[in-house]
């Protein structure tokens, strides 16, 4: 129970506050537009986890890459089996999996390496899956070349490189200076065109998107074992 003399401190500590409530409410007004101006002009972090339990056996043992294949099996696009392996340790899957051999082929079979972004209100959005309108294909290009133009959908298609403005239609394969270029609709591909949507598409080198899929690759090793 408190005593009347915390009490009077008490009071008195709450007569303060309510004498400077203006303070307290720009405070609270300031921090709450501070969030929502860092939540616009932050681009979004796209974040998968799971969860592996990693079996010796003599007889058989689940891979890795298996394991990765389901893991990314909603996107339809990630198959990658290694017959060879029949058994394995819990940290070498973990090396396995963080290796380059591993996460290039995550690399290819996602196209991770290609990047399509469009005009956002603070920062440019990305463009993947359900939201990607086209898919550039860079017919000429090696693994080890960088390229990147601009593709404008309102009324038709316009292709931008380097300066050089030319109308494209889907399916053709039009020349540019990064050689043969055919682009094909995607899930999106009706709505952007609606929307007059520009997208800026880019072609990573192959070790560059490894090392940056390497940089956000996290794998730990869970002390407690299943029964």
């Amino acid at each position: 129970t408190a005593t009347p003399a915390e009490n009077i401190r008490t009071n008195a500590l709450w007569r303060k506050c309510m004498h400077r409530w203006p303070w307290f409410l720009v405070s609270v007004i300031i921090c709450l537009i501070v969030a929502v101006l860092y939540l616009y002009v932050t681009p979004p972090t796209y974040t998968r986890y799971a969860s592996i339990i990693v079996i010796e056996d003599n007889k058989s043992s689940t891979s890795t890459s298996d394991m990765m294949s389901s893991l990314f099996s909603n996107l339809s696009v990630f198959r990658y089996k290694n017959p060879n392996d029949t058994k394995t340790s819990a940290k070498r899957e973990m090396l396995f999996m963080q290796s380059d051999e591993m996460l290039e082929t995550v690399v290819r079979r996602l196209s991770l390496n290609m990047n399509y972004e469009t005009d956002g209100s603070f920062h440019r959005d990305l463009l993947y899956g359900k939201t990607l309108p086209v898919m550039v294909h860079f017919l000429d290009l090696n693994d080890f070349q960088h390229a990147s133009l601009t593709l404008k959908l309102h009324n038709g298609i316009t292709l931008e490189d380097n300066g050089e403005t030319k109308p494209i239609r889907l399916g053709d394969t039009v020349a540019t200076n990064y050689g043969r270029v055919v682009v094909t609709p995607s899930l999106a591909y009706a709505r952007a065109v609606r929307m007059g949507m520009t997208i800026y598409v880019t072609h990573n080198r192959i070790d560059d998107a490894v090392r940056m899929c390497r940089s956000r690759l996290s794998a730990n090793m869970d002390n407690e074992v299943p029964s």
